[in-house]
């Protein structure tokens, strides 16, 4: 097997400190230990390092060429977030929801998308039904961080 690149060694770190298998492209489920905090503020850590070392940051990932997909299974790409699906109520309630989750991080000194990932935020806009249950049920975001920030994001939503 040849040696790994740094610009692949880096693009998976990414992946990981964002909750991503680099392989399937799902977002792992919340009891995964990827998404423990420390283990992500490890990967986020590891891949900074690497990017100083080889003095690069990383691209986002390219989708494989025809004869690479006949190769290799077909992995589920995650699915861009296009604002302009949102209503106007809605975009102003993820600008809500990113205000707050910028700030909730800063408090606790960690990076965002260890709150909330983008795309649970731009599920959360689209809520109608703040609840313990709706918003655990958004993938990825599950039950320990709903409990954790339903009542928050309640009231952010309603003011």
């Amino acid at each position: 097997m040849p040696d790994m690149d740094s610009k692949e060694a880096l693009r998976i770190l990414q992946l990981l400190a964002d909750g991503v298998d680099p392989h399937s492209g799902e977002v792992f489920e919340d009891t995964s230990p990827y998404q423990h905090p420390q283990v992500v503020r490890a990967l986020f850590h590891a891949g900074r390092a690497l990017e100083t070392q080889s003095g690069m940051t990383a691209e986002p990932a390219t989708r494989p060429s025809r004869t690479e997909k006949a190769e290799k299974p077909e992995k589920p790409e995650p699915r861009e977030l296009n604002l302009s699906e949102l209503s106007p109520e809605e975009r102003e309630r993820f600008e809500k929801l990113r205000t707050w989750r910028a700030e909730r991080a800063r408090q606790l000194n960690m990076p965002q998308y260890v709150i909330a990932h983008n795309r649970h935020l731009f599920e959360m806009a689209q809520l109608k039904d703040l609840s313990y249950a709706s918003l655990s049920a958004i993938k990825g975001f599950g039950g320990i961080k709903a409990e954790k920030y339903a009542e928050e994001i309640q009231r952010i939503l309603e003011e």
